[in-house]
This record gives C-alpha cells, sequence and structure tokens, in this order.
C-alpha cells in the first residue's frame, strides 16, 4: 500500500511540476490543475479515481519517454518539462 502511495504522490509531482515552476501565481498553478484535472477525470463525475490518475501518469510518462525504452533519464524528463512550459 505505501508503495501505491509513494508512486501516486511521485506522479502527481511529475503531472503539476510544470505549473508550480518558474513562479507561477496561485492563479496560474490553480488554471493548471484544472486543466489537468478535467482531462484526467475521464468519466466526468467531479473525482478522479485510482485508475484515472494511473493512466494519466502512464500516459504523461510514455509522452517523456521519447525513445521508448521504458526508461526515463533525466534528459527526457527535462526535455518533456520545456516542451510543457507555458
Amino acid at each position: 500500500m505505501k508503495k501505491h502511495i509513494l508512486m501516486l504522490a511521485a506522479a502527481f509531482a511529475f503531472i503539476t511540476a510544470p505549473a508550480l515552476a518558474n513562479d507561477k501565481s496561485p492563479e496560474e498553478v490553480q488554471k493548471h490543475v484544472d486543466e489537468w484535472f478535467a482531462k484526467a477525470d475521464t468519466d466526468g463525475n467531479g473525482t478522479i479515481s485510482k485508475a484515472e490518475f494511473t493512466a494519466d501518469a502512464s500516459a504523461m510518462y510514455d509522452e517523456a519517454d521519447t525513445n521508448d525504452d521504458g526508461q526515463l533519464t533525466k534528459a527526457e524528463k527535462l526535455a518533456f518539462k520545456a516542451a510543457k512550459k507555458d
């Protein structure tokens, strides 16, 4: 159970990090979180299930893993972050 909680916390940090970087205002962070929430809430019920959260995190990981080797390097993470800057 602790492993799953840590995995979800890491995935949330990975997802929200672009909004929190570069001294974003609270409004900008809120906008980013709202946009992410709307995208991740695939059934539109106003909550994000563990399955929805995991699916969203997995899709983001796959997008960042540009060489599709199943391993995310620091360079890939930095490139992904740079590409996602607003």
